[in-house]
């Protein structure tokens, strides 16, 4: 993808504080460019230097990034709080399924995220990670169900009701207010579920949604499974259906 304004410029930038909105890969870039790496293995980013993971150093970068650079308002995360408390959270191992349809406003013309199909593969693999969770006689199992569409909560909801829960919001694209401070119910809804997400013990995620990767890489400890877009196609014919 061609870059408007080249990585290795805004490394150089001589202004302390930079605000850049764009589909480059920048994080990318810096992460593997050779003359970083000391100051990567300097600041405790990467966790093996004989490995040089880049899978690794990524995550504790974009750890730092959403835990350290960008934090909620103390209101907000006692509204986290109080609906955990309202879930009854301590008393659930939970699972947290980020479904992203692609389907809501702003996405218009998009479909980047998943098949229709793929909606299956989230259910089956949440099934089996409860399956393993019982077996391990943990806590009673509860899914948290967040998603772009009132349709694919509803059919995960209708299929299992027993594990389903979801605090009842409605989120909406951050393209919507991306130049507003205003608050508003739909980005309150957003940011919520994010954090909730963040507070699973596992999670099954949209591979390409960035916000349910930046809900797994608050928590360093965080087990994941990612579903591409066909993944459920794929996944017939490995089992031969």
């Amino acid at each position: 993808m061609q870059c408007r304004i080249p990585p290795r410029n805004l490394i150089t930038a001589p202004q302390s504080r930079i605000i850049y909105r764009s589909f480059c890969k920048f994080v990318e870039y810096a992460l593997k460019e050779p003359q970083y790496y000391d100051f990567l293995t300097k600041n405790g980013f990467v966790l093996n230097p004989k490995l040089r993971d880049y899978k690794d150093i990524r995550k504790m970068v974009m750890n730092f990034l959403y835990t350290r650079m960008i934090r909620l308002l103390p209101d907000m995360m006692a509204l986290v709080r109080d609906v955990e408390a309202k879930l009854h959270w301590e008393d659930y191992y939970w699972i947290g399924i980020q479904v992203r349809s692609g389907h809501m406003k702003g996405d218009e013309g998009q479909n980047v995220f998943l098949d229709a199909e793929d909606i299956n593969l989230f259910m089956e693999y949440a099934v089996n990670q409860t399956k393993k969770a019982m077996e391990r006689k943990m806590k009673p199992v509860k899914w948290y169900v967040a998603g772009d569409s009132e349709d694919v909560r509803m059919k995960i909801k209708t299929a299992y009701p027993q594990y389903y829960a979801n605090c009842e919001c409605s989120i909406s694209h951050s393209f919507q207010y991306v130049f507003t401070d205003s608050r508003t119910e739909g980005m309150t809804c957003t940011i919520l579920e994010n954090y909730l997400l963040t507070d699973t013990n596992e999670t099954v995620v949209t591979a390409a949604s960035t916000y349910g990767l930046m809900a797994t890489y608050r928590n360093l400890h965080m087990k994941k499974i990612m579903v591409y877009r066909g993944d459920w196609e794929k996944h017939q014919v490995t089992a031969g259906k």
